[in-house]
């Protein structure tokens, strides 16, 4: 599949923490919502080729309105299948500051979001035939002339027993620290469905 530079992955999430991290997983019925129909034709198979193609995309990491975060610009580096979504590891560009919130709605048109439907209000994976970068350079918020491909994340596995109820609680808090930080995390709380507490 070739896909051209005028296209761009749009995540839009209503939890105010989802883009602080390295990770976040999108439910399958959500991908390609909100999303042209022939664009939609060219990525509904969503087989390994597409996908790698779907990383190969800028990304913008937007947050649903009332939720009025900065959004942010940034590459998808993995996609993992699941049984209900896809598990996605990213990294945000450091190099384009956040977009701040007004910014972005004054930028919706230009970015093929619909500013009055439900689109800004529902967590979703869109992709849209955009020259992201084109967009961005317009409004004055990047210099440069391509959106350059991010590095993955450094991943790290936490291995602890399973003592204590606090102690689980103590791993939870190291591995949210970790993934604010700019580090994926693998931890079984949040990967592994347990049978007992």
């Amino acid at each position: 599949m070739s896909i051209q530079n005028n296209y761009y992955n749009l995540l839009m999430s209503g939890n105010d923490a989802a883009w602080t991290g390295t990770s976040w997983s999108m439910e399958y019925e959500r991908v390609l919502e909100s999303t042209n129909e022939h664009v939609r034709k060219q990525f509904a198979s969503l087989d390994d080729e597409v996908l790698a193609s779907l990383m190969a995309l800028p990304t913008l990491f937007a947050y649903e309105k009332n939720v009025g975060a900065a959004a942010h610009v940034g590459r998808i580096v993995s996609i993992n299948r699941r049984q209900r979504e896809f598990g996605l590891t990213f990294s945000l560009d450091n190099a384009i500051a956040p977009i701040l919130h007004e910014t972005f709605i004054g930028l919706l048109p230009a970015l093929d979001i619909d500013p009055k439907g439900w689109e800004v209000h529902r967590t979703h994976w869109a992709v849209k035939n955009v020259d992201l970068a084109e967009v961005l350079r317009g409004a004055g918020l990047v210099a440069g002339l391509s959106l350059e491909p991010s590095r993955r994340p450094p991943c790290v596995f936490i291995s602890y027993s399973w003592d204590s109820l606090e102690h689980r609680q103590w791993v939870a808090q190291l591995a949210t620290s970790l993934r604010q930080n700019g580090v994926e995390v693998i931890l079984d709380q949040w990967h592994v469905a347990r049978a007992w507490t």
